[in-house]
């Protein structure tokens, strides 16, 4: 399963608190329609004010992520970390777990 650093679970609830979105609310990772460098569907970021039916879904303490099933298995072994800039600019980043 998807691991989330506490960086990332902080940039979470930072978003949702700044988009004054509902306690049912998170972010949802899900594939996009097209893809940026030819080897598949690019990975979707967004925030959602609930999860679809057939989400996973990990987190908590107001840092949910919603993992859509058509990405949730390529994201098994993967890391989700994340940094906020001082202008609270937020970044994501999948890495390989180590």
């Amino acid at each position: 399963m998807l691991t989330i650093t506490a960086d990332a679970e902080q940039a979470v609830r930072v978003a949702l608190e700044a988009a004054e979105a509902p306690e049912s609310a998170g972010i949802r990772l899900s594939t996009s329609t097209h893809t940026s460098n030819g080897t598949g569907p690019e990975i979707k970021l967004e925030l959602v004010e609930a999860p679809d039916s057939d989400d996973a879904v990990i987190g908590g303490d107001g840092a949910r992520i919603f993992l859509a099933p058509e990405v949730a298995p390529s994201l098994d072994d993967k890391l989700l970390d994340a940094e906020i800039e001082p202008d609270g600019e937020i970044h994501f980043a999948l890495f390989e777990q180590i």
